[in-house]
């Protein structure tokens, strides 16, 4: 299998959230809803993954996402106010402009 690329991987963690929904305060709760980072976690430790690629993917698309915020993940994801549709555009807009 091709390992995907960091950006892929955020793509990816974003139809995540799409189709299980979003948190705040945890990485996943009880439903399958995740946050940000759980969210790359859960796509970065798929089992179609590569098992010696998985900890490389998951802190390189944390990296890239953290880099595109210019923040702390966890403290951008659980902001007052934040929304889902932030956290997914947001990690769509920082896998499409890894990917150019």
């Amino acid at each position: 299998m091709t390992v995907p690329s960091p950006a892929q991987i955020l793509a990816d963690s974003a139809t995540y959230i799409e189709q299980h929904g979003w948190i705040q305060g945890d990485a996943e709760n009880r439903r399958g809803e995740v946050c940000a980072l759980g969210a790359i976690g859960r796509v970065s430790y798929a089992p179609e993954i590569p098992k010696d690629a998985r900890w490389d993917l998951y802190d390189e698309a944390v990296e890239l996402l953290s880099s595109y915020l210019h923040k702390e993940i966890i403290q951008w994801n659980d902001a007052l106010g934040r929304t889902a549709e932030d956290v997914i555009t947001a990690m769509k807009e920082a896998a499409h402009v890894e990917s150019r």
